[in-house]
């Protein structure tokens, strides 16, 4: 288990990879149902919604985010950006504010993230 230092019993490791499992789903979920169906953003095309996903980087690892070789606006949405883009051939000069769909998430389940794994370790050492 990396980036841990102490040892987890087997029963605590597996209860904490599958609330960190559950907790990622649930998170992918809230992006893509609320966020990025009204909530933030409209959907238009779609391929921003469903390119929010989760991996396992380990079992106690989870990581949320946008392929941006899929999604190469994903950035753009989630922190803004000023500058020049080029559409059709032409450049134009934008100023798109930033619309958190990523981190506003996150922020917003911490408390319930944390409360969710404390108590799988607590059911754990029972």
């Amino acid at each position: 288990m990396s980036g841990f230092s102490a040892p987890f019993s087997a029963a605590v490791a597996a209860a904490l990879a599958q609330a960190i499992e559950a907790e990622a789903q649930e998170t992918v979920r809230v992006i893509q149902d609320e966020k990025l169906s009204g909530q933030i953003l409209q959907s238009v095309s779609g391929r921003l919604r469903a390119g929010v996903r989760y991996e396992l980087a380990d079992p106690l690892t989870a990581v949320i985010g946008v392929d941006a070789g899929e999604v190469p606006y994903a950035a753009y949405q989630e922190y803004g950006f000023t500058g020049t883009e080029t559409v059709r051939g032409h450049k134009r000069q934008v100023n798109y504010p930033g619309r958190s769909y990523l981190r506003s998430t996150l922020a917003e389940r911490q408390d319930g993230i944390r409360e969710r794994l404390q108590a799988a370790v607590r059911e754990a050492l029972k």
